[in-house]
C-alpha cells in the first residue's frame, strides 16, 4: 500500500503531523507520499509554493515530498495519481469527510473513483459510510474510513498566528522567511 496525502499544506499544521503518524500506525503502508498542491490550484490565500513544499519536508523524515501539482494549469487529483502509479501500486488517497461529501465535483472524479482508493478522515462525527452508499454506492468498497479528532487547521494558524498549531521547525521555517506576516 502506498498512500498519496495531498493538499494546500499552508502551513502545514501539528494535525498534518498526527494524519500522518497515524497512516503510518494504523497501515504501516509503504511509502507516504505528500504533495502539496501548486500554485496554480487557484486558492487564494496560497502562498508561494515553493515555501509550501519545503514546509512539507520539514513534517516526517518518513514520507516522500513530491512536486507533480507544481504545474501552469491544475490538472487534478486523477491525473496526479495516474502519473504517481507509474512509480507506486495500490495507491490509496487520503481525504477529509468536507472532501468527501464533495467528491463529485472534482476533475474527472468518476474515473478517479474507479481506478483508485481512498482513506477518509472523519473529523465531524458524520455517518459516512451513508454518504458513501448514496452517492457512490458502486464504488464503497473503494474507502476505508478512520475516525480522527485533530481539530486544527491551517487557516486557525493564519488567523491566530499561533505557534502551538504547527510543528516547531515549521515555525521555525515560516520566521526565517517572514512568512504569513509572522514577527
Amino acid at each position: 500500500m502506498n498512500i498519496v496525502y495531498g493538499g494546500s499544506f499552508n502551513p502545514p499544521t501539528k494535525a498534518h503531523k498526527l494524519i500522518i503518524d497515524k497512516l503510518f500506525m494504523v497501515f504501516r503502508p509503504d511509502n507516504i507520499i505528500v504533495v502539496p498542491v501548486g500554485d496554480s490550484y487557484g486558492k487564494a490565500s496560497l502562498i508561494e509554493y515553493d515555501h509550501r513544499l519545503e514546509m512539507a519536508k520539514l513534517l516526517d523524515n518518513r514520507i516522500i515530498v513530491s512536486n507533480l501539482e507544481n504545474n501552469d494549469k491544475y490538472l487534478g487529483t486523477y491525473n496526479l495519481l495516474k502519473k504517481l502509479s507509474e512509480d507506486f501500486s495500490d495507491l490509496y488517497y487520503v481525504i477529509g469527510s468536507d472532501n468527501l461529501i464533495n467528491l463529485d465535483k472534482w476533475i474527472d472524479y468518476k474515473n478517479l473513483l474507479r481506478d483508485f482508493k481512498f482513506i477518509v478522515f472523519n473529523r465531524h462525527n458524520l455517518d459516512l459510510m451513508d454518504i458513501i452508499l448514496d452517492k457512490y454506492p458502486e464504488f464503497k468498497d473503494h474507502f476505508l474510513v478512520i475516525e480522527i479528532d485533530y481539530d486544527i487547521s491551517s487557516t486557525e494558524f493564519r488567523n491566530t498566528k499561533n505557534k502551538d498549531l504547527i510543528p516547531e521547525d515549521v515555525y521555525d521555517y515560516i520566521v526565517k522567511n517572514n512568512l504569513y506576516e509572522v514577527k
